[in-house]
């Protein structure tokens, strides 16, 4: 099968500071809230996005259910993995961050926020109460389309907002604390972990191959034929619909196999050919 780009895996790398101030005590986090992101403007890595379109990702099911859950939470650092499926999972052992709401503020994506409850989420804490002002970078799934002399993200898909230590975009930086925790500070936290940041960012091509890749690892009617029919294939390659795949046994009899519609949507809806 061939390698034809569909789409990128997009993380900002590593928008101005603003005073942080505590507002008021709530449980055993500081909350707090700042801006994650600008549209409209170029950013550090040189790529736009348009308001509507973040408008439309924060407030999208998957967006909104995660925040109701408390499962919309943000790593320590973009993953480095460039593996697909990697770059779409939030994993629970490297979050720092937790978002609790976002809003548009006119062209700014905002959020509230605290640590999570690990050890990364007590240094994020720690941090806040330290005075630091934490800073976001976007991870996503879109295409890259140029308008008007500019690179703008097309097709995006919000997976999260990474914390990160030199944003993209020069506003990404907690702006106050609104409620605080009664607690003494541990000054015997070890270093926090640190993360290198690339300045120009990851922009990871998502490819025929890395699609697959990612259907062989999600799809229950894909594992079902490959485990309960002992089934050897030789290619296995998405079909122009993106809502089939075919595989091609060692006897070359052709098996149509249909993806589940949620493995198809992320295909479809998110990485577009471009």
């Amino acid at each position: 099968m061939n390698s034809t780009r569909i789409g990128h895996i997009i993380c900002e790398s590593p928008t101005e500071s603003r005073d942080v101030k505590i507002v008021t005590q709530n449980n055993n986090r500081v909350e707090a809230e700042g801006i994650l992101q600008e549209a409209e403007e170029q950013n550090r890595n040189t790529r736009c996005y348009a308001t509507k379109d973040l408008a439309r990702e924060i407030k999208a099911p998957r967006t909104e259910e995660l925040v109701d859950t408390g499962n919309m939470k943000g790593e320590e650092g973009h993953p480095i993995d460039k593996d697909l499926q990697r770059q779409q999972t939030i994993m629970g052992d490297r979050t720092c961050v937790k978002y609790l709401k976002f809003w548009m503020d006119g062209n700014l994506v905002k959020g509230r926020f605290k640590g999570t409850n690990n050890k990364l989420g007590e240094y994020f804490n720690a941090d806040l109460l330290d005075g630091e002002k934490p800073s976001f970078s976007l991870r996503a799934l879109g295409t890259i389309g140029h308008t008007g002399g500019k690179a703008w993200v097309q097709n995006l898909r919000l997976i999260t907002y990474d914390r990160v230590y030199y944003p993209s975009h020069k506003r990404a930086y907690t702006e106050k604390i609104v409620s605080e925790v009664t607690m003494l500070k541990d000054n015997g936290l070890p270093n926090k972990t640190v993360v290198e940041e690339n300045y120009k960012g990851q922009i990871i091509p998502i490819t025929n191959q890395s699609v697959i890749n990612y259907i062989k690892a999600e799809s229950a009617n894909i594992k079902t034929i490959l485990n309960n029919f002992d089934t050897l294939y030789e290619s296995i390659t998405l079909m122009e619909n993106g809502r089939e795949v075919q595989l091609i046994d060692i006897n070359h009899d052709i098996i149509i196999v249909s993806l589940e519609n949620y493995i198809a949507d992320e295909i479809m809806d998110y990485c577009s050919k471009q």
